[in-house]
């Protein structure tokens, strides 16, 4: 199952991949956020607390389901038939024994968290382990070959179809938070059979032994720094849930959540995407240079004028997207959304990590970016939420210059290089900053409705930078 592509396929698989990767995220995007305000209207914060804390658990445990396997699947520059055996017959085996072993130690976990409706949950919830195992190799499988059109067609049809439709039927039927335990369940179901039918591969149950070895020592390093990088993205909602209280965890999570919309639409779509491609020239420095900062460029110039709107239009989204009633994570948001950059740009190291085999030394990396964020939110909770949010935007700033420095090493390439990546988004960054704010505040001073300011704002800053490009495409070098 080896793929030898040439220097003009690999781009241009690289690039279709990109174009299909996009058109899903964009596509799950606008879903997810009529599914967000319809479900911020039906539910209450305390049933998004209550999944978020349950979340906590059953996240981190999903963690060393898998050991790796998919995403060793994906690096291994010689693959067989025997390595899809053992991968899939690991993934089916480990995740039948974690969601049994998640149903032993339940008791304990509610009563650690002091939540007796975790009780009820977490058992159901851990299903969904079984059913996203069956469709680990089969993902791997289609992002290793840039597949990425099916996997858009199945994401899309899993959240519209699984999600959306099972999560917005139990919600408008009153179930509450079983209505966000029912639509997770769902999508990842449906997910796992779409997957099995587009991309079909061996099912025969196999440990050969040097295989076994081949996939575990990657993906033991991989899980490593999962576990410290899960740590670094759940320890803020651990501690706001675990002493503020499931009402401010759900604020919290809904703030934290609008902030990552850029995130995982433009650096996890890149990081996806890229990761399969660098893995495929791993021993070509020099591409490989090229390629990190070409995706360094791209996140620039995406995220960090996004990330400006984001803070400067906080109110207006926050009332738009989610409603009145959560105006308390307007200021949260904010400081979070100044960190949007960081946080996205960081994916793009992580990917440059695994196809380079170097996880061991990533998890180092994650291991202090998970110390930043617990400490940074428990001194940050004497100021509430938003002291909470300033403690995790200064550890997303601190991982993102040591993951800088950790690609820049790899690569033995420069920071005038990456600064020079940079520069045209942060350009255009300034550019929305001197255009959003005045138009945001003459419109609110003459009393418009948020939705109008937040509509002419976002307009407006956008045709801003395309005329820009037109005018003056030599300012973004």
């Amino acid at each position: 199952m080896s793929h030898h592509l040439t220097r003009e396929n690999l781009t241009q698989s690289t690039l279709f991949g990109l174009a299909w990767q996009y058109a899903s995220v964009f596509s799950q995007a606008l879903l997810q956020l009529i599914v967000l305000a319809v479900l911020a209207r039906l539910l209450s914060p305390e049933d998004f607390g209550l999944l978020g804390a349950a979340m906590i658990f059953v996240g981190f445990a999903a963690l060393i389901s898998q050991l790796g396997v998919g995403p060793a699947i994906v690096q291994r520059s010689e693959l067989t038939s025997i390595h899809i055996r053992v991968g899939f017959t690991l993934s089916i085996l480990l995740s039948l024994a974690l969601t049994l072993s998640f149903w032993v130690v339940t008791p304990f976990v509610a009563m650690c968290s002091q939540s007796d409706e975790l009780r009820n949950v977490l058992p159901v919830i851990s299903l969904n382990f079984i059913f996203a195992g069956f469709g680990v190799v089969a993902t791997s499988v289609l992002r290793r070959n840039l597949q990425f059109d099916k996997l858009m067609r199945i994401d899309v049809a899993s959240y519209l179809f699984g999600y959306a439709l099972v999560g917005i039927t139990l919600a408008w039927l009153g179930y509450g938070v079983w209505a966000l335990v029912g639509a997770t369940l769902a999508q990842s179901s449906l997910k796992s059979v779409l997957l099995l039918l587009s991309q079909r591969h061996s099912i025969i149950p196999s440990l050969a032994r040097q295989e076994l070895r081949d996939l575990i020592h990657f993906g033991g390093g991989f899980t490593l720094a999962r576990i410290f990088n899960y740590g670094a993205t759940q320890g803020d909602y651990f501690v706001v849930g675990r002493i503020l209280g499931p009402a401010s965890l759900g604020v919290y999570t809904r703030a934290y959540q609008l902030m990552m919309l850029p995130g995982r639409y433009f650096g996890q779509v890149l990081s996806t995407v890229l990761f399969p491609a660098m893995a495929k020239i791993q021993n070509d420095r020099q591409r490989l240079t090229k390629t990190y900062l070409t995706g360094v460029a791209i996140l620039s110039l995406t995220c960090a004028p996004i990330g400006v709107l984001m803070v400067v239009m906080a109110p207006e989204i926050v009332e738009v997207l989610l409603g009145p009633k959560w105006s308390e994570a307007v200021i949260p948001f904010q400081l979070l959304a100044v960190g949007v950059m960081a946080r996205v740009s960081y994916k793009l190291d992580d990917a440059l990590a695994r196809a380079l085999g170097v996880m061991y030394r990533r998890s180092l990396r994650d291991a202090a970016y998970a110390a930043a964020v617990v400490l940074g939110s428990l001194i940050g909770l004497n100021w509430g939420l938003p002291g909470v949010a300033l403690g995790v935007l200064c550890a997303v700033i601190l991982n993102y210059l040591l993951a800088i420095k950790m690609s820049l090493n790899l690569l033995k390439c420069s920071w005038i290089e990456f600064v020079r990546a940079q520069a045209p988004g942060v350009f255009l960054a300034v550019v929305v900053l001197f255009v959003a704010m005045p138009i945001r505040y003459l419109l609110h001073t003459n009393g418009w409705p948020s939705w109008f300011i937040l509509v002419i704002t976002t307009l407006t800053s956008g045709v801003s930078i395309v005329g820009l490009i037109f005018l003056r495409p030599h300012l973004l070098g």
